[in-house]
């Protein structure tokens, strides 16, 4: 009896440590490298540098393309079979401002992938969410965001309580 007690007590408490693990964590500005929301209501969090070699984590870069520069934020995470990635416009993001997404493939856009190969897309549509800034420096890109994304079928997903902190490639 002694031991079922304790096995039952057991279970509770790491019960209990997973689900706080699950909550949402708090926004920092410190060069952390996470990404964390709430997709469809539940809390993901993308943790880690990414590079060619590990595809997991966060990464914010100033990508120049011809005439267009924009600011990239990517978050992956194989544990979720999913990536979230957002693109604005801007040389030097005006800090506080909300910058509006419209469709993939316009100024500014995100978009929510699903599968291994990226099989189901979510991609904004107009003024379906938006991207702030509260830091860009070298040592820290960081800011809230939040969107909606829908995939080819109509069907959405709720991307809410966004925020990320990562220390950029190049600035």
């Amino acid at each position: 009896m002694k031991y079922l007690l304790v096995m039952m007590i057991s279970c509770l408490a790491i019960t209990g440590c997973k689900k706080d693990s699950e909550k949402m964590p708090k926004p920092t500005q410190s060069g952390k490298n996470i990404l964390a929301c709430e997709v469809n209501g539940k809390v993901h969090i993308y943790e880690g540098k990414r590079s060619y070699l590990n595809s997991n984590g966060v990464d914010a870069a100033r990508i120049i393309t011809g005439n267009d520069v924009f600011i990239e934020i990517h978050g992956d995470n194989a544990d979720y079979d999913d990536d979230i990635e957002m693109r604005v416009v801007v040389y030097q993001p005006e800090l506080n401002k909300e910058y509006i997404f419209s469709k993939v493939d316009s100024k500014d856009w995100a978009e929510y992938y699903v599968g291994q190969n990226s099989d189901i897309r979510y991609k904004t549509q107009n003024s379906s969410g938006f991207i702030k800034f509260s830091r860009f420096d070298p040592s820290s890109v960081a800011g809230t965001f939040m969107f909606t994304g829908y995939n080819q079928q109509g069907e959405k997903v709720e991307i809410t309580e966004g925020f990320f902190d990562i220390v950029p490639e190049n600035l």
